[in-house]
């Protein structure tokens, strides 16, 4: 199935759930070509606007914290922030002719992204910004495996 990014809200919005308005996994998959970009364009990552408690983290993979270990604060991001990259994004999206898009991991494997599929997840994900933008809130990222 794979990786899926998807967003929550800080306050969360009443009767609307972020998390089914988009799938999540082109922006998971294109994660290092989205980091690539950004770097190009001069804005936040979308890493940056990741933010997970060691709870959740533990939580995830089925396993308890151990009561040893600090938790962490969770981070929200400013949804104008992730709005500003999603636009760089699109634009860079925009200049690409192939519907496939290839491109090189951290670790320099080949990977590769459906264009439509990216742009579809970017234009959903902007939808969940501008509504949080609407009502208030901030959002973060988490990922679901």
């Amino acid at each position: 199935m794979g990786a899926a990014f998807y967003p929550l809200l800080d306050p969360p919005i009443d009767d609307y759930d972020p998390s089914t308005e988009m799938s999540g996994k082109a922006l998971s998959q294109a994660s290092d070509l989205l980091e690539q970009w950004s770097k190009e364009l001069g804005v936040p990552d979308i890493w940056a606007f990741y933010s997970e408690s060691h709870a959740e983290s533990f939580a995830t993979i089925g396993e308890e914290m151990p009561e040893d270990m600090e938790e962490v604060e969770i981070e929200w991001s400013d949804p104008q922030d992730g709005i500003r990259s999603i636009d760089a994004w699109l634009q860079r999206l925009g200049t690409e002719k192939a519907k496939t898009i290839e491109f090189r991991d951290k670790d320099g494997n080949r990977e590769s992204v459906d264009a439509e599929r990216l742009k579809q997840d970017l234009l959903a994900f902007k939808d969940v910004l501008l509504e949080a933008q609407e009502h208030g809130s901030k959002f973060r990222l988490r990922i679901d495996i």
